[in-house]
């Protein structure tokens, strides 16, 4: 049986080199991302202002004041995430939101090869990163030690201890990287 090795400069067989992470992100169909900019604007707006204060955001503290005309919510009217409790959101509006986080982070990585979603916390402990800030690190092709930690819970394994650590590093990298870059007046 034959065997062939593919070389990518061979003229004869043409196989484009593998997309990277990052490509296959930029291809993505957004679900809400992409159709307001105005709010994703609002959203970077507060996502680089807590990261410049050198503090972690809730995803409640990010989405207050925020008005999204999304086509598939609220039938394009205005829509407000509705903030239970002063720091809860629904289910649903965290997916709103992660979806806005991973684009932003797409674009903080293209720009600034940082994860800027290591910012915003989990809206139930409040004490570590979201399952959102994982599975965009995943989606982007960043290594970590396994699925997110779940929230809550004691790092019962080294596998999760990881997580926080490739969390914590991150954070730090979104940190140095807007102390370095101040707000031009």
């Amino acid at each position: 049986m034959a065997s062939y090795v593919f070389n990518y400069d061979d003229e004869k067989v043409r196989v484009p080199p593998p997309e990277s992470p990052i490509q296959r992100v930029e291809k993505r169909q957004w679900q809400y991302a992409t159709h307001d900019p105005i709010a994703c604007a609002d959203l970077a707006t507060a996502l680089g202002r807590s990261c410049r204060r050198g503090r972690t955001i809730t995803y409640a503290e990010l989405a207050r004041g925020v008005t999204f005309r999304l086509p598939s919510i609220n039938e394009g009217r205005p829509y407000i995430i509705d903030i239970q409790n002063q720091s809860r959101i629904s289910s649903r509006d965290q997916n709103i939101l992660d979806d806005f986080l991973c684009f932003l982070s797409l674009q903080s990585v293209k720009g600034a090869s940082i994860l800027a979603s290591a910012n915003v916390i989990d809206p139930f402990d409040k004490k570590g990163a979201s399952n959102g800030f994982f599975e965009t690190a995943r989606l982007l092709g960043y290594h970590q030690a396994d699925d997110a930690c779940l929230a809550g819970r004691q790092y019962a394994s080294e596998a999760e201890m990881r997580n926080i650590m490739f969390w914590n590093k991150e954070l730090k990298k979104v940190y140095a990287w807007f102390a370095a870059h101040p707000v031009q007046s």
